[in-house]
C-alpha cells in the first residue's frame, strides 16, 4: 500500500511541500476541476517523472500501479496499430488452470514471507525491525562519543580536528581505533604531554646539574673532630690534668689566668709560683693553639661548603620546576639543613671543647637522595628534548595514545556494548537479507512458472465479449470492441465502419476506456506477465457520463473495492479522485463497512487557494451534496477572492431559481452604487436572460473589495426576507435577522 505522498512544485501545489500522509486501504479524494487532483494520479502512475515529488509505501514495498486518468486513455486508445489486449484466463476447466491455481496459493504464501522478512529487516507500524535497531545503537553510539568529545575537548582540541564538527565523523574515527594496540595511558599524563606538544612553545631544555658530594665527603671523614685534643704530656702538670680529665676546664681557667698577668688563680683566688705560670704555659703550647684553630678552619669550610650545597639545591628548584618534583626537594633540602646545623654544633662544642669527640651525620646521603630526584628529573628532559628534535612522530604518536584513552577507557562500556550488540544484528542482517533473496529467487521461480502456463491458456477474446456485453446493456449500440488484425489487439467497430475510434463521443470514449481499465484490473496485457499484487487510482472516472452510466461505473468500482476488503482478489489499495458530488456520494456508499470507517476509509478534500493546492483528510464523509459543498467553498476559501464570486453566483442561481421562489433580478433598485453593480455582477450569471452593462471583464475583483461582494450577498438574503436560510448554511442559526 501507499503510505504517504509528497507533492511539490508541480502544477497547482506551490510553495511548502504538500503531504498526504497515512494514505487509508481505501482513499476518496473530492476537489473542483483544476484543483489538483489528477497531479495525484499522475505521481502515483510515474513518480519518477517528478523529481520533487516522492511516492512512500508501507514496507517500503512497492505495488504494482494501475492508474486511470487522461494519461492512460491517450497513451492506450490512441495507437495507430490498436488497442493493447487484455488477457484473462479462458474458462476451461484444464488441468493447466489447475496448476496455475496450485501457484497462485505458492505465490501467496512467498509473497506474505517476503513481506514477513521485509518486516523483520526494515521493521512496521512502529516496530524498528532489524535496521531500525541497528540505526538506534549507531545513533545512541554516536550521541555517547559525542558526549566524551565533549567532555575531553579542551584537553585535547589539536588531536581531535578534523572530527570536531561532525558527531558521525568523531564516532568513525572511534571505530577507526577499535583495535588501537596502543598502551592505555592515564588522562593526566596525556594532558601534561598534549600541553608540552601542543600548548608550551617546546624548546631544547639544559639538563640539571647533580650536586657533588666528593668535597663534603672528604671534609666528613677527617680526623679533627675524632681525636681529642689536649695539652703537652712531659710538662709536670700533664698527668694531673690527665687523671682529672679536666683538660678543657684547665683551659678556660688557664686563658682567664694567662690574660690577667698577676699569677692569680683564676678558680682558688690565690697567687701561684711561676713554676706553674710556666707549667701551664708550657701545658698549652703552640701545637695545642694550631690544633683549635685547624678545627675553627674546618667549621669555616664546612659552613661555607654546605651553603652552597643547600643554595645549589634551592636554585633547582626555582629554575627546573615544572621537571622536578618539588615537594619532595623542598622535604629533602630540609632535611639537609637540620643535618648541617647539627653538625655546624658539634663543630662548635669541639672547638669549646677541644678534648671531646664528635661525629658528625653523613650529609652526602642525603645529597644522593636529591641527586636522584635530578636524575629523574634529567629523564623528563631527556624525553622532552627527543619531542622537540622530532615533534611530528611524538604528536602522531600522541594522537595514536589518545585515540586509544577515549576508547579503551572513556568509551569502555560504550564500545563493549556496540560491539557486541552490533556483532549479533549484523549476523541477523545478514540471515534475514539471505533468507530475502531466496524468497524472492522462490518468487521469481514461481512466476516464470506462472508465466509459461498462463501464456497457454491466456484470452483476449473474454474481455472484448465482457466488455461489449455490459455496452449493450446499457444502450450503447453503435459501436463495439473487436479483434484487431493483429489478434492480441483491439479495434473500435461500427456495423458500417471498421474503424470508428475517431468518431467517438467524450461520453462514449469515457465508458469504454473504463470498462476496459475495469477488466485490466483482472488481467495483464501481456499474455505470459502474472497478475501481482495492486493499488488500483481512478482519476475522474464519470466524465461526460449521463447518470444510468455513472451509477453503472460506481458499482463496478464498489464492486472491486468489496472485493479487495474481502481478501478476494490482487487489489490490495483503492484511490479515488472526482470532481462529482453525487458520484462521490454514491460511490462512498459502502454496507458493511461501517464499523471499519476509521481504519480502512479515509476521506480527502482538495482545494486550490492563493498558496496553491492543498489536501485536507476527513474521518467522516465530509461531502454531503453540491450545494452543501458551495456554502464550505464560500465559508472556507473566503480569503480566496478569485473564485468567490463564482461561488455566491452559484449559490444564489441553486438557492432562488431552483429554490427560492424569488425573482432576484427585480430587486436592483434596493442596492445604490457600487454595491448596485457588484448586485448586478453576481445576479447576470444567474439570469441567462438579461443583459448587464457591467462586464466581469471591465471589473477587476481584489483583496481590498471583496469584503464588498460578501456584504451584497448577505443583503440579497436580506432583502428577501431569506436571512434565516443564510444563518443556517452559515452555522449561525442562533442570529437573528
Amino acid at each position: 500500500m501507499i503510505k504517504k505522498i509528497t507533492i511539490k512544485d508541480e502544477a497547482s501545489y506551490r510553495g511548502d511541500a504538500e503531504v498526504i500522509d497515512e494514505l487509508a486501504k481505501f482513499s476518496f479524494f473530492y476537489g473542483a476541476n483544476g484543483s489538483g487532483k489528477t497531479t495525484i494520479s499522475r505521481v502515483i502512475r510515474n513518480p519518477t517523472k517528478y523529481p520533487t515529488c516522492k511516492v512512500e509505501w508501507e514496507n517500503g514495498v512497492p505495488l504494482q500501479t494501475l492508474v486511470y486518468n487522461k494519461d492512460f486513455t491517450k497513451e492506450t486508445f490512441y495507437q495507430a496499430e490498436g488497442i493493447p489486449g487484455v488477457f484473462t484466463l479462458g474458462d476451461a476447466h484444464t488441468e493447466t488452470v489447475k496448476q496455475i491455481e496450485k501457484l497462485e496459493i505458492d505465490k501467496e504464501y512467498s509473497i506474505n514471507l517476503h513481506a514477513n522478512l521485509l518486516i523483520q529487516l526494515n521493521g512496521s507500524e512502529g516496530k524498528p525491525g532489524r535496521r531500525g535497531e541497528l540505526k538506534k545503537l549507531e545513533d545512541d553510539f554516536i550521541k555517547a562519543c559525542w558526549t566524551q568529545k565533549s567532555k575531553y575537548d579542551d584537553d585535547f582540541k589539536e588531536v581531535f580536528k578534523g572530527y570536531r564538527g561532525e558527531t558521525v565523523k568523531f564516532a568513525n574515527q572511534v571505530k577507526a581505533n577499535f583495535n588501537n594496540q596502543d598502551v592505555l595511558k592515564e588522562h593526566s599524563e596525556l594532558k601534561d604531554k598534549y600541553q608540552s606538544l601542543y600548548i608550551d612553545e617546546p624548546i631544547e631544555e639544559q639538563a640539571i646539574e647533580s650536586i657533588d658530594t666528593t668535597e663534603i665527603k672528604l671534609l666528613q671523614t677527617q680526623s679533627k673532630l675524632s681525636q681529642p685534643v689536649v695539652g703537652r704530656k712531659d710538662v709536670d702538670i700533664a698527668a694531673l690534668i690527665d687523671k682529672l680529665q679536666a683538660s678543657d676546664w684547665v683551659r678556660k681557667g688557664y686563658q682567664n689566668y694567662y690574660n690577667a698577668n698577676d699569677r692569680i688563680c683564676p678558680f682558688c683566688q690565690q697567687k701561684t709560683s711561676e713554676n706553674l705560670a710556666k707549667s701551664l704555659q708550657d701545658y698549652f703550647d703552640d701545637s695545642y693553639s694550631q690544633s683549635i684553630e685547624s678545627i675553627k678552619s674546618f667549621l669555616d669550610q664546612y659552613e661555607t661548603k654546605t651553603k652552597e650545597i643547600v643554595q645549589t639545591a634551592k636554585g633547582i628548584i626555582d629554575n627546573n620546576e615544572k621537571w622536578i618534583d618539588a615537594n619532595n626537594l623542598r622535604l629533602l633540602i630540609q632535611k639537609l639543613e637540620t643535618s648541617v646545623s647539627y653538625n655546624i654544633l658539634r663543630i662548635n662544642k669541639k672547638i669549646k671543647e677541644p678534648s671531646t669527640i664528635e661525629n658528625l651525620e653523613p650529609i652526602d646521603l642525603v645529597i644522593n637522595d636529591i641527586n636522584d630526584l635530578l636524575t629523574g628529573a634529567n629523564h623528563k628532559i631527556n624525553s622532552h628534548n627527543k619531542i622537540v628534535a622530532n615533534i611530528k612522530s611524538e604528536r602522531s604518536q600522541l594522537k595514536s595514545l589518545v585515540w586509544r584513552f577515549i576508547v579503551g577507557d572513556a568509551l569502555e562500556p560504550n564500545v563493549k556494548h556496540y560491539r557486541d550488540e552490533k556483532s549479533g544484528l549484523d549476523r541477523a542482517i545478514e540471515n534475514i537479507s539471505n533468507r530475502i533473496t531466496e524468497a524472492k529467487e522462490n518468487l521469481d521461480n514461481i512466476n516464470q512458472k506462472l508465466r509459461t502456463l498462463r501464456a497457454k491458456i491466456t484470452t483476449t477474446q473474454k474481455t472484448i465479449d465482457d466488455i461489449n456485453s455490459i455496452l449493450e446493456s446499457f444502450g450503447f449500440n453503435g459501436f463495439k470492441l473487436d479483434k484487431a488484425a493483429d489478434n492480441d489487439k483491439y479495434r473500435i467497430i461500427r456495423p458500417d465502419n471498421p474503424d470508428a475510434q475517431s468518431s467517438l463521443s467524450e461520453g462514449e470514449i469515457s465508458f469504454v476506456t473504463f470498462l476496459y481499465f475495469y477488466f485490466l484490473i483482472k488481467g495483464t496485457q501481456n499474455a505470459a506477465d502474472t497478475i501481482d499484487d495492486r493499488v488500483i487510482v481512478f482519476d475522474d472516472p464519470v466524465s461526460s457520463l449521463d447518470n444510468d452510466v455513472l451509477f453503472a461505473v460506481s458499482c463496478l468500482i464498489r464492486k472491486i473495492i468489496r472485493e479487495a476488503k474481502g481478501g478476494k482478489s490482487k487489489t490490495k489499495q483503492v484511490i479515488v479522485l472526482t470532481h462529482n458530488a453525487y458520484f462521490f456520494r454514491h460511490l462512498t456508499y459502502l454496507p458493511g463497512m461501517k464499523d471499519k470507517t476509521d481504519k480502512e476509509i479515509l476521506y480527502w478534500l482538495v482545494r486550490k487557494g492563493d498558496t496553491g493546492s492543498r489536501v485536507v483528510p476527513h474521518k467522516v464523509n465530509p461531502v454531503k451534496c453540491t450545494y452543501q459543498l458551495m456554502w464550505d467553498e464560500y465559508k472556507h476559501n473566503e480569503d480566496n477572492y478569485h473564485i468567490l464570486p463564482n461561488t455566491m453566483r452559484r449559490i444564489l442561481e441553486s438557492y432562488f431559481t431552483l429554490l427560492g421562489g424569488e425573482e432576484i433580478h427585480k430587486l436592483p433598485d434596493r442596492f445604490d452604487g457600487y454595491d448596485k453593480l457588484i448586485y448586478e455582477s453576481l445576479i447576470t450569471w444567474v439570469n441567462v436572460d438579461s443583459h448587464s452593462i457591467f462586464e466581469d471583464a471591465n471589473y477587476s475583483i481584489t483583496k481590498d473589495n471583496i469584503d464588498g461582494y460578501k456584504n451584497v450577498f448577505k443583503r440579497i438574503f436580506e432583502e428577501t426576507q431569506h436571512i434565516a436560510h443564510y444563518n443556517m448554511m452559515m452555522g449561525l442559526e442562533n442570529v437573528s435577522s
